[in-house]
């Protein structure tokens, strides 16, 4: 179209008796000439202005029910549009979590490619005003830490109500409690027990001072260079994990790296080891502890230990913040988005409660330390609890979106049900809630101990007794008085076993020895070592 042409469409929309002369078709320049000089006289005259307004007018309602009429797009998706929230998107989360970080690692961290340590090393001299400095280890056997199994296929019971949700950990639970004066009063487990069970407390905390291999500061689960006289070594090969699970009962004492007492230097080395073994993520700048084919245990240990130490260290380590900023910064990168849950790979799916616990715990310490933690993982945490509840949330599962029990073993289920019930408190349901209340009331019902009574499994008994901890009321001064004078009955008290203890099980036989003596003494510090989430102290 030629715009003269234009011009004449315009002249019979808006000029409709416009009469000019005629003008050649042949004279292009003198028809183009004309007709913009007369539009434009036209445009200028009275007559036209009712014509624009007009125009106008009609284009001005034509704007106002384009929106009303057009379709708008549904940005936030159907959940939103219906007044549903699930959870926190994925792509907020990480946002709101870049932009509230106050902890950057450095980048002198030690990368994947100097994170093993070398046994040509020497082991640096410390001072007190330095920091942790890391120590050389030699290579050690991966772990391969089994599941948490039950007895079978169990069916659950109907739902009565569905677990409520949660958005975030509660503020109490913290780790001022672990002073020399709380246990002078006798303020561990089995309160008025005449001093056993704190006596039974340092009698196990020598034992794994005893145990410790002197050349890099580690602990190892198989003794191979500490011990060759204890009975009951375990077989999994991870030192981080075994090092992490020796480490927690002297920070439950109060006992520091940092505080001078008959075993600062037994902690110092001891964290001393961990840091060295951490590998930094050039990647997403987080810090991994893992090691072996199941290493998110390790991982969640590790990230416990150096959340503890950072928040009871008197002088603030950059070390120990870093190092325990980084390894939480990993758990938010290793879970799974599709189940909200943790398993013995990083983002392997689906998550379990067993390996879940450890990184949900590490998230809760983290909080309590003043880190940094995701809030992205809290929701999809939350989600997962809801994944793997049965019986409307009084009991849980192993795996998630399972009817039945999904494991086998004689404890399982129970292990389960209390490690279920004590991360929904961390996550804020309090004694009132329904399902909680029903919940500890199966936890008190099935005891401590195993049917027999003259057995124990403490991987049970540590989560359910940090459950009726937290829960209180008159079934926890019955449990915890059982529970002690169970453990200070069972402890060793013979040759170099003295202070000790081991339960044969299935899976307690592949930690030996050391895992069942540091989950004893974690267990009778449980009123000190872990405040009390919803009551004062």
């Amino acid at each position: 179209m030629r715009f003269s042409d234009l011009l004449y469409f315009l002249r019979q929309i808006f000029f409709p008796n416009w009469k000019t002369k005629e003008i050649d078709e042949d004279d292009e320049p003198n028809r183009l000439v004309v007709g913009m000089r007369t539009l434009g006289k036209k445009f200028r005259s009275k007559e036209s202005v009712g014509t624009v307004v007009s125009v106008l007018f009609h284009l001005l309602i034509l704007f106002l029910l384009s929106l009303f009429l057009l379709p708008v797009p549904l940005r936030d998706g159907l959940g939103t549009i219906l007044g549903g929230f699930n959870e926190l998107p994925a792509e907020l989360a990480k946002k709101d979590d870049a932009a509230e970080a106050e902890v950057k690692l450095e980048p002198d961290k030690p990368t994947s490619k100097d994170s093993a340590p070398q046994a040509n090393e020497e082991k640096p001299k410390k001072t007190e005003t330095e920091e942790v400095k890391p120590t050389p280890a030699s290579s050690g056997q991966t772990i391969d830490a089994p599941p948490i199994e039950g007895p079978g296929e169990t069916e659950a019971a109907p739902a009565s109500q569905g677990p409520r949700k949660t958005t975030g950990f509660v503020d109490g639970g913290g780790f001022g409690g672990r002073t020399s004066e709380n246990r002078a009063r006798g303020g561990g487990l089995g309160q008025g027990d005449g001093g056993a069970g704190e006596n039974a407390v340092e009698a196990g905390l020598a034992w794994l001072a005893a145990h410790q291999n002197k050349s890099d500061g580690s602990w190892s689960f198989d003794f191979q260079n500490s011990c060759k006289q204890c009975n009951n070594s375990g077989d999994h090969g991870s030192r981080i994990a075994a090092t992490s699970l020796a480490l927690l009962p002297f920070l439950g004492a109060g006992y520091t790296h940092d505080k001078p007492s008959r075993y600062r230097t037994v902690v110092e080395d001891g964290l001393a080891f961990l840091l060295h073994c951490r590998k930094f993520r050039e990647s997403d700048n987080t810090i991994d502890y893992i090691e072996g084919l199941n290493g998110m245990y390790a991982h969640g240990l590790a990230a416990i230990v150096l959340c503890e130490a950072h928040a009871m260290s008197g002088k603030k380590l950059r070390s120990l913040r870093d190092g325990a900023q980084g390894a939480i910064d990993f758990i938010e990168k290793a879970q799974d988005q599709r189940t909200g849950g943790w398993r013995y790979k990083p983002n392997q799916s689906p998550g379990d409660l067993s390996v879940s616990g450890w990184q949900i715990m590490a998230l809760k310490s983290a909080k309590l330390a003043s880190l940094h933690v995701p809030q992205g993982s809290i929701y999809l945490a939350s989600d997962f609890l809801d994944a793997v509840a049965m019986d409307g949330g009084r009991q849980y599962n192993y795996l998630p979106e399972r009817e039945k029990f999904s494991g086998s073993g004689d404890d399982s289920q129970r292990t389960c049900s209390a490690t279920g019930l004590l991360l929904r408190m961390y996550l804020g349901w309090e004694p009132g809630e329904k399902m909680l209340d029903e919940g500890i009331d199966l936890i008190e019902q099935s005891g401590p101990l195993r049917p027999n009574g003259t057995e124990c499994c403490l991987y049970y008994a540590y989560y359910a007794t940090l459950a009726m901890h937290h829960y209180g009321g008159s079934g926890w001064k019955r449990w915890s008085t059982e529970l002690s004078d169970f453990l200070v009955r069972h402890q060793a008290k013979q040759r170099h076993e003295a202070g000790s203890w081991f339960f044969p099980d299935r899976h307690a036989d592949t930690g030996g020895r050391l895992l069942n003596t540091s989950l004893a003494i974690l267990i009778l510090e449980t009123p000190y070592r872990i405040l009390p989430l919803y009551r004062k102290p």
